[in-house]
């Protein structure tokens, strides 16, 4: 899949839905705080992350975008990401 088409993902579900279907989300901030303290900051191409929760994503959600962030402040291809 090319960046563009993740990035063209509707990632994001609304708060109001998320509450209305009994999601529990960890907030953005949080999210952003262990991130940062995990070192999960730049030069992120080549690490793994292991996610093993059943909340709605956001962990995931953000990774995600902070990877395309760093692949895309790299110049690397989509042949380079896969």
């Amino acid at each position: 899949m090319s960046i563009k088409k993740i990035e063209n993902l509707p990632l994001y579900m609304k708060i109001t839905e998320k509450k209305a279907n009994g999601v529990v989300y960890t907030p953005a901030w949080i999210v952003n705080l262990i991130l940062d303290r995990i070192g999960y900051k730049k030069n992120i191409f080549a690490k793994k992350i292991v996610a093993p929760a059943c909340g709605d994503g956001n962990f995931l959600i953000f990774i995600a975008e902070r990877f395309l962030s760093d692949c895309k402040k790299n110049k690397l291809s989509n042949k380079k990401i896969k």
